[in-house]
């Protein structure tokens, strides 16, 4: 009897360790689940850098592969979804966009993403700069961009030179200092160039939407000149061509099948000769012959760029996040713009 006390005992005593046991194991797991799950995340966002990683490095690749300065449409750098379109690795997926407009576009449609996505590169010298751009160059440009009534646009136009120009005098519908330094949360006006396209969201009257828009036609990079090889309708008449001449010399540009980014686009061979292969393919007033010849010779227009931009994606196996790393390169490399950011996704992506 005193035999069958003792066992009993040592039942209790082995199910209250069991017990105690259990307690301090659950206090434990509870402790240590928040700081598995951060490191669990940690290891994915740093697998979905890798990945868009990848794409940047694939981005530079194709621009270094057109051959020397004189850039067009119809080198691999401009290709769509069949070089930049989703790319499957063994730990996930990576696409590089062509702007963040198209990045816009991809996370409204994801993950039903083939079609209606710009895929591809940038060409920043294709764009206007908004360092040397005219207000009369930015307000026919945003004419043409914008879906905002033209008052507003001819104030953005106005606030944009305010910002940049180097005195304290107010622009006709523009904004200097004292609209900024009466600002919720003030700031300086920067009264310089800008070193950064996305300085534009500081400017009065600018919004991300609007945003999204404008850095598909302006930049900051390059010395002002319009490579005509890659420029967009909206930048050829910004620069002042009229409509018709514009829309002509785009089509020459896209070539025969009428589509940019494919291998029959036309290149103009050099600058100097820019005249007179418009000339020998498409009739020109005496107007327009002049205009082309002043823009050649203001080193508004050329033929050559060498500078880039993209959006890379990232996208880990399993993963609902994405990483996004908006970039700017100089052919041969050299990085001059970088932004990251992780985005939610609405679905995803299944092993």
């Amino acid at each position: 009897m005193f035999a069958n006390r003792c066992c009993g005992a040592a039942s209790l005593a082995v199910l209250w360790a069991i017990m105690i046991l259990s307690l301090l194991a659950a206090a434990l797991f509870a402790h240590l689940r928040p700081r598995v799950a951060v490191a669990a995340r940690e290891r994915q966002n740093r697998q979905e850098l890798w990945l868009a990683e990848a794409s940047v490095r694939r981005a530079i690749q194709a621009a270094n592969l057109a051959p020397g300065d004189n850039v067009s449409t119809a080198d691999m750098w401009a290709g769509g979804a069949e070089i930049f379109g989703v790319r499957e690795l063994s730990t996930g997926r990576t696409w590089t966009l062509r702007s963040v407009k198209a990045l816009a576009d991809f996370l409204k449609k994801y993950p039903e993403v083939d079609h209606g996505i710009d895929f591809g590169l940038a060409d920043e010298e294709g764009k206007l700069n908004v360092n040397i751009a005219s207000r009369e160059e930015l307000e026919s440009l945003f004419a043409l961009t914008l879906e905002l009534p033209e008052r507003e646009r001819d104030q953005l136009a106005a606030a944009i030179v305010d910002w940049r120009d180097p005195n304290n005098m107010i622009t006709e519908g523009g904004a200097e200092q004292e609209y900024y330094s009466n600002l919720a949360q003030p700031y300086p006006v920067r009264n310089g160039k800008l070193p950064v396209l996305v300085d534009l969201l500081f400017v009065r009257g600018m919004t991300q939407e609007v945003y999204e828009t404008l850095a598909q036609v302006l930049t900051v990079y390059g010395a002002g000149k319009v490579n005509l090889n890659t420029a967009s309708l909206p930048v050829l008449q910004a620069l002042g061509l009229d409509a018709g001449l514009a829309r002509s010399i785009a089509g020459l540009c896209a070539g025969g099948d009428g589509v940019r980014g494919t291998a029959d686009d036309f290149a103009f061979s050099g600058e100097k000769s820019i005249v007179g292969e418009i000339e020998t393919r498409i009739s020109l007033s005496d107007n327009q012959k002049n205009l082309l010849t002043g823009l050649v010779a203001k080193d508004r227009m050329g033929v050559t760029s060498r500078y880039f931009s993209g959006v890379a994606l990232g996208v880990a196996s399993g993963g609902s996040y994405l990483a996004a790393v908006e970039f700017t390169f100089e052919r041969g490399g050299r990085i001059l713009y970088r932004r990251e950011r992780r985005l939610g996704l609405r679905t995803a992506i299944k092993d």
